[in-house]
């Protein structure tokens, strides 16, 4: 459409309607905002790179473009940061990644580079070994818009993505990984070769720690299937 120096009025009526309810419009005004907003993006990132935080988006980043368009957001951290979802426009589902607790134990002892000793572990210290567990899930603190169900850990680049029925990219590029963790030597983890202690110490996660006591606990679960784990 082009519109005529008489005209300015309704084409700026209708180019702020196309910008509001429509998807991928730009026109002169919305590109020098989006010219400033790169500028404040650069500067952010700029200050990201410095404090190491370079392979992920900025959460003050995050925040200034807002997730009104989003249809799945993923986010690792305070489990508080959600409470911002307690009154959004539409009901929303949080979807939970449940690991098996031994399984998992030992990836956060592979992130802090610790080493199991069986022969003198205390399973009651466990806690110590986490990273960031206590604050990134608490089933006394989920929102109270938000229907919570569990996703299989082992099934969340599979079943799980192939089941949100997420709209394809129109161009799409390959995925370039950035691993942040070493990769695992079960043959190192002494656990596995130490069945008593290890079925003591998955009932002790089971039963004292909020997020794996959930998981084991949890009857709804996305996509579903005839098993729960």
């Amino acid at each position: 459409m082009k519109c005529s120096q008489t005209s300015t009025k309704m084409c700026a009526v209708i180019r702020g309607n196309h910008m509001i309810f429509s998807e991928r419009i730009r026109d002169p005004r919305s590109l020098m905002i989006d010219r400033v907003r790169s500028m404040i993006h650069f500067i952010t990132f700029i200050q990201s790179w410095i404090d190491k935080r370079y392979q992920a988006v900025p959460p003050a980043l995050m925040n200034e473009i807002g997730f009104e368009d989003c249809y799945w957001v993923s986010f690792e951290g305070s489990f508080g940061w959600w409470k911002r979802f307690e009154k959004w426009y539409e009901p929303v589902e949080l979807h939970l990644p449940c690991r098996d607790p031994i399984e998992h134990l030992m990836s956060q002892m592979n992130y802090r580079n610790k080493k199991m000793n069986c022969t003198s572990f205390q399973i009651e210290e466990v806690h110590k070994h986490f990273v960031s567990l206590d604050s990134r899930f608490s089933s006394k603190n989920i929102p109270k818009n938000m229907t919570l169900k569990c996703i299989h850990f082992d099934d969340q680049f599979g079943p799980y993505i192939e089941s949100l029925g997420l709209t394809p990219k129109r161009y799409q590029q390959p995925l370039h990984v950035h691993h942040t963790n070493k990769d695992r030597n079960r043959e190192n983890e002494c656990i596995w070769r130490h069945d008593r202690l290890r079925e003591k110490l998955r009932l002790y996660m089971i039963q004292n720690i909020d997020y794996y006591k959930f998981c084991d606990e949890c009857n709804s679960w996305f996509p579903t299937r005839n098993d729960t784990r």
